[in-house]
């Protein structure tokens, strides 16, 4: 009881429910199931196509082919070339919490390409607040590269997020495992740390003198 009243002093800034249920669905782009190859022109399940006429190409590396890539959750990997696909979160980010939007992105390695670098850019908004970030990942880069966006959501309300390559051939991007996580304030946790401990110490006094 007195554990409890303790860590009710200190409530978590992020609502519960967005910690155990995913914010973004399908950022791997196992879905739809494809065969194995490329050529694959196929909008990703639960994303939309906000602008761009050039397809889209979901990719599932042949096992036998080495020199290609390998996606780095799952079998398959989103390649676009001058697209932009969005999706809003599938619950209202909390104002004033953080959040971490993260992927992996690659220039395409497999051999017969001409070196392209990958050039992606980020929108994250819900209509007031809009945050935007690019990413470049030079093609002499080894296979894949972890990128990640932290920010504070200004509002209590629905983001959308868009990933977009320039209607460029040159600057065609490999993406895959899209993820989108709350991000526990440091000083909170400390908080709740103290406040454990103290009702932890506060319990055994109080027990010793029964």
């Amino acid at each position: 009881m007195v554990v409890a009243v303790a860590f009710a002093m200190f409530p978590a800034a992020i609502p519960a429910q967005q910690i155990y249920m995913p914010l973004l669905r399908n950022g791997s782009f196992e879905s739809p199931v494809l065969p194995y190859g490329f050529q694959n022109w196929r909008l990703p399940d639960y994303w939309s196509l906000s602008s761009g006429g050039l397809p889209m190409e979901i990719r599932t590396r042949p096992i036998a082919l080495a020199n290609y890539l390998s996606a780095t959750d799952g079998s398959q990997m989103l390649a676009l070339y001058g697209d932009t696909i969005s999706q809003s979160t599938t619950v209202s980010l909390a104002a004033g919490a953080h959040y971490l939007l993260s992927f992996d992105q690659s220039a395409p390695q497999n051999v017969g390409n001409s070196p392209q670098d990958a050039l992606l850019n980020l929108s994250i908004t819900d209509g007031t607040q809009t945050l935007t970030e690019t990413f470049l990942v030079p093609y002499a880069t080894p296979a894949w590269s972890h990128q990640e966006y932290e920010f504070v959501a200004a509002d209590d309300a629905a983001y959308s997020v868009s990933l977009a390559s320039p209607n460029n051939s040159d600057y065609m991007s490999i993406i895959d495992n899209v993820s989108l996580v709350p991000v526990p304030e440091p000083s909170s946790s400390v908080l709740l740390l103290v406040a454990g401990a103290f009702a932890v110490l506060r319990y055994r006094q109080i027990r010793r003198t029964l």
